[in-house]
């Protein structure tokens, strides 16, 4: 079960996905993806990031991680 104080330190963790912009994030996590697929996926990342979170793989979660952890050590 998590905890209260883990759930506020993941989600403190995953404002710093407001900073990526559009080329970071086809660069970081769609580098090969087609225009239209590429598209819809950042149509969903802005519109609700918690709902990309479960739509991605667990590759595609663990680069959002190590952007994370890079953001958070600048």
């Amino acid at each position: 079960m998590t905890e209260p104080s883990e759930l506020k330190r993941l989600t403190d963790d995953l404002k710093y996905l407001n900073r990526m912009n559009f080329r970071e994030f086809a660069d970081t996590l769609f580098p090969n993806a087609t225009p239209d697929y590429l598209t819809l996926k950042w149509n969903l990342f802005t519109a609700d990031k918690l709902s990309f979170i479960w739509s991605c793989s667990t590759d595609k979660i663990q680069l959002i991680c190590d952007y994370l952890k890079g953001e958070m050590n600048e």
